[in-house]
């Protein structure tokens, strides 16, 4: 399929793009105006880097839609004992292999990061043990099985767009599009340790996947007139892995969606006015005990 606002740009392109507002770095404006600027404008900080539960996130992705990547992306870290010297030095020898065995040498070749700047992930053999059978358990969904069918859109596919209201440029990157006659589909994967629908339904919350929804939904609507469904395939983390399709109702999208409208414009206002004063800045904020800790209260005395 032809996708008008498709990016050609290899996955370290994408990542270290700053000039382009993600979904990602929307929230990190809206939880922090000023680590936004650090990290995006004056480039003073870094953005974080990934962590052994993104790597593993990472790989159930190329399990489930590039499997054919699995080999050369994927590296399974040994099981070793580190509490021993023996331990530490096999630790270090795996590590240390990389720098010898790798295409691009840099100065953290002999750690994590060294695989991940050659856009290789390290898990542990049993997070690929559970990857897999997340992989697995999918045939037990029918319907997810054909949603997650990469032979059917395509898997990983990056955008770029301008948005209308405020000239930003924005990117985007889709875990898999698909299209028919009717409708365009787009599916997002997740795991989850409750992913039932009232866990999955506070994890939208708490981590904004309205917003995200939105804002994927958004910048393909810019290429098509058929309707734009978003889907979470979410899988749960513990055995037997069942996995569960979820999509939002209109009043959570556009909830999302008028939450970016109200951030963007905020975001655009900074840059016009190169003004990036933190939400809290130059005043005193009142702040009130969290409603749970008036209910424990009530409650009496633990």
């Amino acid at each position: 399929m032809a996708w008008d606002l498709k990016w050609d740009v290899t996955d370290d392109e994408y990542y270290s793009d700053t000039d382009r507002i993600s979904n990602s770095s929307l929230g990190v404006f809206r939880a922090s105006v000023r680590r936004y600027w650090a990290t995006y404008v004056d480039g003073s900080l870094t953005p974080p880097a990934a962590t052994d539960a993104m790597d593993v996130g990472s790989a159930l992705h190329m399990a489930v839609l590039q499997p054919d990547k699995w080999a050369e992306s994927v590296v399974i870290e040994p099981k070793i004992d580190r509490r021993t010297k023996a331990g530490k030095e096999a630790y270090a020898q795996f590590f240390g292999a990389s720098a010898n065995a790798g295409v691009v040498v840099t100065d953290n070749s002999g750690t994590k990061a060294g695989y991940r700047d050659r856009g290789q992930m390290v898990i542990t053999r049993d997070d690929a043990q559970a990857v897999m059978d997340m992989a697995a358990a999918i045939k037990h969904n029918p319907l997810a099985a054909k949603l997650l069918d990469p032979s059917r859109g395509d898997a990983e596919l990056p955008l770029t767009w301008t948005d209308e209201a405020t000239t930003l440029r924005c990117k985007c990157k889709l875990d898999l599009i698909t299209e028919d006659d009717d409708e365009v589909v787009i599916v997002d994967l997740k795991t989850a340790h409750d992913a039932t629908p009232d866990g999955f339904g506070r994890a939208i919350v708490n981590y904004g996947l309205h917003h995200q929804a939105a804002f994927y939904s958004d910048a393909v609507r810019l290429m098509t007139e058929k309707p734009v469904r978003f889907v979470w395939a979410v899988f749960d983390k513990a055995p037997p892995h069942e996995v569960i399709l979820y999509e939002l109702d209109d009043e959570g999208l556009e909830l999302g969606r008028s939450e970016n409208k109200i951030a963007m414009r905020r975001l655009a206002d900074c840059y016009d006015f190169d003004a990036w004063t933190g939400h809290w800045c130059n005043r005193v904020t009142p702040i009130a005990l969290p409603r749970y800790a008036w209910n424990k209260r009530l409650a009496g005395p633990s």
